[in-house]
């Protein structure tokens, strides 16, 4: 990459900077969670939130928030096996028609109130 003279990277700046505030803190970075004195965790969407229903809309932006928020039916473990979530037992007519999904106890809204089917 070729850079006009008289003009600074946007790299060396922000290494110049990282060197500086290493200088302040005493060369120790930590994010606030790590510090432990954080108490709030920040979501910051890179669109407008227009609507928080994922089965909706197909935006990212309301996917990634709705998955901070939302309590889903079955979710997926790191090795992507489906695994139960609000569900405590499922079960299939004979014809393979109706499903009946029996939810866990102690389930309840942000708000306190017992979550019904």
């Amino acid at each position: 990459m070729t850079r006009r003279s008289g003009l600074m990277s946007r790299r060396t700046a922000l290494a110049g900077l990282g060197g500086a505030g290493a200088a302040l803190t005493g060369g120790v970075f930590a994010p606030a969670i790590a510090q432990g004195s954080a108490k709030i965790l920040k979501f910051v969407p890179q669109a407008n939130l227009a609507n928080f229903d994922p089965i909706w809309g197909t935006q990212y932006v309301v996917r990634n928030a709705a998955a901070l928020v939302w309590d889903t039916l079955y979710g997926v473990n790191d090795k992507l096996e489906i695994q139960r979530q609000m569900v405590e037992s499922e079960e299939t007519s004979s014809d393979g028609l109706t499903w009946t999904f029996k939810l866990r106890d102690g389930l309840k809204f942000h708000d306190g109130e017992k979550v019904r089917a």
